[in-house]
């Protein structure tokens, strides 16, 4: 039998190295979205039977904005993946200037808000096209 302060020390190693690994490798990387049509396929897996027409990226290339031919919707990066989630009237509850860009507060209780990294000149823009979808 191993002792445990051996076993101990073989898994805090084995855990260490497999963080190692998948940092070193580009696997908690950040998702950034290329162009337009790399945010327009990130959506289209998700909602396949929407016809993508326009999208509008962040300079970041960390959130989109999509329309659709049967709405609007936001795209944005969640750690190595991306979260789209469809814009409807009163889906959001609050949209608000934060230091990196703009606040989203959701109507889902799932996820309650997000901050999209935004350029100044973005945040007035993204903030007109999302009022609309705020609940009054």
């Amino acid at each position: 039998m191993m002792p445990l302060d051996v076993l101990f020390v073989v898994v805090v190693l084995g855990v260490a190295g497999v963080v190692w690994l998948v940092h070193s490798t580009g696997g908690s990387a950040v998702r950034r979205f290329t162009d337009d049509a790399d945010a327009a396929r990130v959506w289209s897996f998700d909602h396949p039977s929407e016809q993508v027409e326009t999208v509008i990226l962040s300079k970041a290339g960390k959130a989109a904005l999509i329309e659709t031919d049967r709405g609007s919707g936001l795209l944005w990066s969640f750690e190595a993946d991306a979260v789209s989630y469809p814009l409807l009237p009163a889906s959001l509850r609050a949209v608000s200037e934060h230091p990196r860009g703009l606040r989203v507060e959701l109507a889902e209780f799932h996820t309650p808000a997000t901050v999209l990294e935004l350029t100044g000149a973005e945040v007035a823009a993204w903030t007109a096209y999302l009022s609309r979808f705020v609940r009054r």
